[in-house]
């Protein structure tokens, strides 16, 4: 069916797309019956209800605009600052203790926090090691992260993009993550869903089998399953 998705973010149909469009359907287009396609099923009187009715229904979806993300949606503004990376770092944070960095970085996550669900589900990273999880799985999981790299876990060094609407975010960055000589620096990608502004859900989109190869490696002689692996103390 050419230029269909073309069309639909446009309120017009290509004449191809038009005529293709209204061969497949029990209506056409312009919500006039398919001659002979509710004949064998419904009784005359009631055919032409049915084909107005369903050609309202594809007139109003041809006519929907798509809806766009955005970076300045208020979900994508609340990503950019979990993530927020300043390019010069803080210039503050030479000057301040190990117990005061930390003490910023938990009131950090604390603020975010605020504005994700109690009942929050997460889908880890990995193939051997995904998991999904709720909270309290991601609490344990983040301890268990940061405990196999140096440095606190994850550090993000660059974030290319944030977009978001009322529904889906999804951001586009660059991380580092080091354990001793060991440097996997890598493109990642996250995605989340909202509900009335709340982050309900999260998936770690990564790269699996690399994922997988570098915490793996930070405990060799771990037997288990993905969950017991990210809640092992």
């Amino acid at each position: 069916m050419p230029d269909i998705a073309w069309a639909m973010g446009r309120n017009a149909l290509p004449r191809q797309a038009h005529r293709d469009l209204t061969k497949l359907l029990p209506f056409g287009v312009d919500g006039e019956a398919t001659p002979g396609f509710f004949a064998d099923n419904l009784p005359p009187e009631r055919t032409t209800d049915h084909a107005r009715t369903a050609g309202a229904s594809i007139r109003n979806i041809l006519k929907s605009r798509i809806v766009m993300l955005t970076a300045d949606h208020p979900n994508a503004l609340w990503l950019a600052e979990i993530y927020n990376v300043s390019p010069g770092g803080d210039a503050a944070d030479a000057s301040l203790t190990a117990e005061e960095r930390d003490h910023r970085h938990a009131a950090h996550i604390a603020k975010h926090m605020a504005r994700m669900s109690p009942d929050l589900i997460i889908h880890t990273g990995g193939v051997r090691l995904a998991v999904t999880g709720d909270m309290a799985f991601m609490k344990a999981y983040s301890r268990r992260r940061a405990s196999l790299s140096d440095g606190g876990d994850v550090s993000i060094i660059e974030v290319h993009q944030i977009l978001a609407d009322d529904t889906y975010g999804i951001l586009h960055f660059r991380s580092r993550t080091t354990r001793g000589d060991h440097v996997w620096e890598r493109i990642g990608m996250g995605a989340w869903r909202f509900e009335d502004g709340i982050a309900v859900e999260h998936w770690e989109l990564s790269n699996g089998p690399k994922w997988d190869a570098f915490y793996l490696a930070g405990d060799p002689d771990f037997n288990g399953d993905a969950r017991q692996y990210w809640t092992k103390e």
